[in-house]
């Protein structure tokens, strides 16, 4: 998970925002093919709506997903989105 923290200015200057991005990695042996890793990662997806903020947090846009690569004979799909808090 990688963020940057700024300075929300606030009334009373003491607000910071962190934006940034998380990324879940999906995968699975190369001998199963790329519909099951796909379905995961599409299963993913799923599981984070964008939604209005929800305490401090808030996800920033859809999660996507990114071509695929093989590591270690398992095809790896990367999961991303962005966030962003403020406290």
């Amino acid at each position: 998970m990688l963020g940057d923290r700024v300075a929300n200015r606030d009334l009373a200057a003491a607000g910071i925002r962190t934006v940034g991005m998380f990324q879940i990695n999906c995968y699975a042996p190369v001998g199963l093919g790329m519909a099951q890793v796909e379905a995961l990662a599409s299963s993913v997806v799923n599981l984070y709506p964008v939604l209005p903020k929800t305490g401090t947090v808030s996800i920033e846009s859809p999660l996507n997903t990114t071509s695929s690569i093989v590591v270690d004979n398992y095809i790896l799909v990367p999961v991303r989105a962005t966030y962003r808090t403020e406290a």
